[in-house]
């Protein structure tokens, strides 16, 4: 594929190979492939994947494929090949036509898979985040992405849980070093895993933002009629808003005001900790400049009691996390989102931060020019993703979110 081919089809891809193996044999099935659909998101610990056969050779009957055989895939793009390794988890939506079928290979990640069967039980020591990463590397050597260190040293017996879940637990009992937030485990669309707070895309892209997307704003083509690579990349080729400003749920939760109670019954001390949204707001948090919400008389919306016992051993503090990071949360689910399909690339990925801009939907006059629509505009997390890759094409559609705004309420 030459550079000629990117200039002039953005999101241009190839379908290198597809094989799936069971360790002692393989078998390439490159020509059954029709499209592959790989879902990432920062709320699921495990990419997956929906691999579609067109099978004319009764690839099932004869190569026997199973449950925890390897599929591995490579797409080519003009300056990279990236690979993708699963596990197959089953076969799924089976088509029978007179002379072929149709049928999804649904494949999770080598960590997902062993975590079905592998039970984690002791007594562990130590940061959340040490923790689970020595429990990630002991049981899968998937690769990392973001590992972020946690505060606070704890000792905590998990009771037989599944590898997954403890990881997961784990993370959203970590509070993270640079603010009180807690973490995220998941893994992204290059396939790394990450153990992170989705704050921590806001330190590494708030001011360098890994794309900016543009809706209704940029023309396709040169002035010579040559197309726009640059500008079809950047472009939203469809956009869909969701249901956003959820304030009952937000309130509900306590991420706009609450009291946390922690007794401690060692001690008999007795630490209420409180959090507000509107005092608890900066430029330095936040993706945009300004609150979601405006500003209301919400009092104490939420009250929450967690009781604790301090540890007896010395360099032990609390064995229950005690601090605000229950109610400083980024409510993603609660705030402001949308899903946008652009052109795929190999860049962009979830845990990342983009800009968006969006053209207001009032007309133009011949006083008044096209201008940004400032409520949906702004910055984004990328929350969600789902990668398509045909024969040649690979499409995205994202999934954003965001808690703030560019510009003041005036009504607050």
């Amino acid at each position: 594929m030459s550079d000629l081919d990117y200039q002039f089809y953005p999101g241009r891809v190839r379908i290198g190979s597809v094989i799936i193996s069971n360790g002692a044999n393989k078998v390439d099935v490159t020509d059954l492939f029709v499209e592959f659909s790989l879902n990432t998101s920062i709320m699921s610990s495990s990419a997956n994947g929906d691999l579609m056969l067109i099978d004319s050779t009764n690839l099932l009957a004869k190569y026997k494929v199973n449950a925890g055989d390897a599929v591995t895939m490579e797409v080519e793009y003009t300056d990279v090949t990236r690979e993708f390794a699963f596990k197959i988890m089953s076969i799924e939506s089976i088509d029978h036509q007179d002379k072929q079928r149709t049928y999804i290979v649904r494949c999770i990640s080598q960590f997902a898979f062993v975590s079905n069967f592998r039970d984690i039980v002791g007594c562990f020591t130590g940061t959340t985040s040490q923790i689970a990463k020595g429990l990630f590397l002991e049981n899968t050597d998937e690769k990392i992405n973001i590992w972020e260190e946690s505060v606070g040293d704890q000792k905590l017996v998990i009771p037989r849980w599944g590898l997954g879940y403890t990881v997961e637990w784990l993370a959203r009992r970590s509070v993270w070093r640079d603010d009180s937030v807690r973490f995220r485990f998941f893994q992204d669309s290059k396939l790394k895993y990450n153990f992170m707070p989705i704050e921590k895309a806001l330190q590494i892209y708030k001011n360098s933002p890994v794309m900016k997307y543009t809706h209704n704003l940029i023309a396709s083509s040169n002035p010579n009629g040559t197309p726009n690579s640059a500008a079809v990349n950047s472009a939203i080729k469809s956009i869909e808003y969701m249901d956003s400003f959820d304030i009952t749920n937000a309130l509900k939760k306590g991420n706009i005001t609450g009291v946390r109670f922690a007794p401690d019954i060692v001690n008999k001390s007795y630490s209420p900790l409180s959090f507000d949204y509107f005092d608890n707001f900066t430029k330095e948090r936040y993706l945009n400049s300004y609150p979601q919400y405006k500003r209301g008389n919400y009092e104490q919306a939420v009250n929450q009691y967690s009781v604790s016992a301090s540890d007896t051993q010395p360099g032990f503090g609390l064995n229950k996390i005690s601090d605000i990071s229950n109610f400083r949360t980024t409510t993603l689910d609660d705030s402001q989102n949308i899903n946008i399909e652009v052109v795929g690339n190999q860049s962009v990925d979830i845990a990342q931060v983009v800009e968006i801009e969006i053209a207001s939907p009032e007309p133009n006059t011949e006083n008044r020019k096209s201008s940004i629509d400032t409520r949906w505009s702004g910055l984004y997390y990328i929350v969600a993703k789902r990668d398509v890759y045909s024969r040649d094409e690979h499409k995205m559609v994202l999934g954003l979110a965001k808690e703030s705004q560019l510009e003041r309420d005036n009504l607050s």
